[in-house]
């Protein structure tokens, strides 16, 4: 644009004049007129038509920047451990299980097992307080009184391991409680040994069961015993077990058991004499039978003499017609065990 100044036409600068432009051009917008990207971005900002817009929450909500949390607040974390989705994978606790000793409490062999029973004396060691420590009874439904670990503690049908364990989670007055339990006295399994033993009576087992061998070295069984009876608790059925079989080692003992330790009487043969030669006897037979076994249906001696011993030890000689009993005219007699028979042609 040209400008005059005393009577002359001025140039003036070419950037300068591009800034005039523009400050004439920001002077002619109306005051209170937002522009499109202002009013497009800003929920805020009043509507064309000049009525304010109803603003959406939920994209308020992503909008606003999540405030900094300065305390914790316990309704936050107890809906955080509810609802697993509210927090990330790595940030979630971790469950720590321990491992149950009643579970493997199975696994172990009776002889090497004792579970507590009414009766017992347990020795509990309260390692955290000497005052919780000492000696306790267990009562009926395996009930001892230990207060700490509340009004009502059962430790029965419990190993010692599996008592400490209960009375560790029981106990409520130290953090961490250290629990010790030891069967003191043994007194809720018993079994009765008899017979052939010095030491006869009533036993104590220190375990579910005890192997026959250690019942014998501790009965101190003689050595005329051969058999051993042992009547079972469980259904009252007698077993028999031979002492010089080695397997007989291995039988277990439970409690109740009655185990009687004998000599086995060997039942004598019944034998007879005849003609200088034992036979052994078959219950019933008669003289004309032994007499025809040994020298035949053919042969007929005449005479037979029959020694018999009598109950108070004297001896009687009977004498016998062979050809009279085959006729049927005379006696036949039944041999007893310990005849002595002589036959005379």
């Amino acid at each position: 644009m040209p400008a005059f100044a005393g009577g002359k036409r001025m140039k003036v600068p070419h950037h300068l004049f591009s800034i005039v432009v523009l400050v004439v051009s920001l002077a002619t917008i109306a005051p209170g007129q937002p522009s499109n990207s202002t009013t497009k971005n800003n929920p805020y900002s009043p509507s064309p038509s000049g009525k304010a817009a109803i603003a959406d929450p939920a994209s308020t909500l992503k909008v606003q920047p999540a405030p900094t949390p300065t305390k914790i607040v316990p309704q936050q974390v107890a809906f955080a451990v509810k609802d697993s989705r509210a927090i990330s994978r790595d940030e979630q606790p971790r469950v720590v299980e321990r491992e149950s000793t009643v579970t493997e409490a199975p696994r172990r062999p009776a002889t090497n097992l004792y579970r507590i029973g009414v009766g017992d004396v347990v020795l509990i060691n309260l390692k955290n307080s000497p005052h919780g420590s000492g000696y306790y009874t267990v009562r009926e439904k395996g009930l001892i009184d230990y207060p700490l670990a509340g009004p009502v503690v059962s430790i029965g049908n419990l190993t010692s391991d599996e008592a400490a364990a209960m009375l560790r989670s029981a106990i409520k007055l130290f953090e961490d409680p250290q629990v010790e339990v030891r069967v003191q006295f043994y007194l809720s399994r018993s079994f009765t040994v008899e017979g052939l033993a010095n030491n006869t009576g009533e036993k104590i087992l220190r375990r579910e069961a005890m192997p026959l061998f250690a019942i014998r070295a501790e009965s101190e069984v003689q050595r005329e015993a051969t058999i051993a009876r042992v009547t079972r608790a469980v259904n009252s059925t007698v077993e028999s077990y031979v002492l010089s079989d080695a397997t007989t080692d291995n039988v277990l003992i439970v409690a109740g058991d009655r185990v009687e330790f004998v000599e086995e009487k060997k039942t004598e043969v019944a034998q007879y004499t005849l003609a200088g030669a034992k036979k052994q006897l078959v219950a019933g037979t008669k003289l004309s039978q032994a007499v025809a076994e040994v020298i035949g249906q053919i042969a007929a001696p005449k005479q037979a003499f029959l020694r018999r011993r009598a109950d108070k030890g004297a001896v009687t000689i009977s004498e016998y017609d062979i050809r009279a009993i085959k006729k049927g005219k005379a006696q036949d007699p039944v041999l007893l065990p310990g005849d002595v028979i002589e036959i005379k042609d």
